[in-house]
């Protein structure tokens, strides 16, 4: 049992040790939760490309707190024929070398990091390192390539600091054409819909989207007015997108909203 004289503590105190993973949920709270290339340093991780290589510049990313510098330009080959993306991948269950030969306070100590690396993956992982999972693949830019060229299609929203996220005809039954998109900065998400309707149309109450991801959770109930008579909820408690009184079928529909997450 703990004492009570001990039972209340914190980090940002004289002579209290700060592990790397409290630093870090720290710097992602400040950062309201986002991942982003910082700008103004060096080349702000701009990318090129040449034949099969696509090269990264210097630069910096802040990835679930932690400050990530890629020191120099760096240039990854990637395979012909093949997809995937060139991602700033940290993996904890690697290990920091530390410098067994200088002391940490002097400008003397070096140590190498193992934990993460700039590499190309052929799928993403997304970890919550302030959860407990271990790794965390923080995307540049997704790429294609034939037998000898690689294009490749930057994510904006790590450069520029929002989350977008669109549901299509891809991805929901319910959408026929066009798109909902849902753009995240800070706390805030703005919803734009801007959409055609399924044949059969949707019943009153019946979910467009069945559950919302945990980077686009809405923290109290909000609703989002439609041309027409038509409206969709975004209900806090199931994290669905649902229509009010049922929207027509075969109808284009739009409308813009904007809700606090979690």
């Amino acid at each position: 049992m703990i004492d009570l004289a001990d039972n209340v503590d914190g980090f940002q105190f004289d002579n209290v040790k700060v592990s790397a993973a409290n630093d870090a949920k720290l710097y992602h709270s400040l950062a309201q939760r986002r991942n982003y290339v910082i700008k103004g340093y060096e080349q702000e991780l701009r990318l090129s490309k040449s034949g099969l290589k696509i090269t990264v510049a210097a630069g910096c990313a802040l990835v679930q707190g932690r400050f990530i510098y890629l020191k120099e330009t760096q240039t990854i080959t990637v395979p012909a024929n093949s997809s995937g993306y060139i991602v700033l991948r940290i993996d904890l269950t690697q290990e920091v070398v530390p410098d067994l030969e200088n002391d940490p306070a002097t400008d003397l100590y070096t140590w190498t990091n193992n934990q993460v690396n700039l590499e190309w993956v052929s799928s993403l992982v997304n970890g919550d390192l302030n959860q407990g999972d271990k790794v965390y693949t923080f995307s540049l830019c997704s790429f294609s390539s034939n037998g000898s060229n690689v294009n490749y299609e930057l994510n904006e929203g790590n450069y520029k600091g929002y989350v977008i996220v669109d549901w299509t005809n891809n991805t929901d039954p319910a959408i026929k054409g066009g798109q909902i998109r849902f753009i995240r900065t800070g706390d805030f998400v703005l919803v734009h819909c801007s959409l055609q309707t399924k044949d059969a149309g949707l019943k009153p109450k019946e979910n467009i989207i069945n559950k919302l991801p945990e980077t686009l959770a809405i923290d109290f109930s909000s609703h989002i007015s439609l041309t027409g008579s038509g409206e969709l909820l975004v209900d806090a408690q199931t994290q669905a997108v649902s229509t009010v009184w049922g929207l027509k079928g075969n109808t284009y529909y739009l409308g813009t909203g904007i809700y606090l997450a979690k």
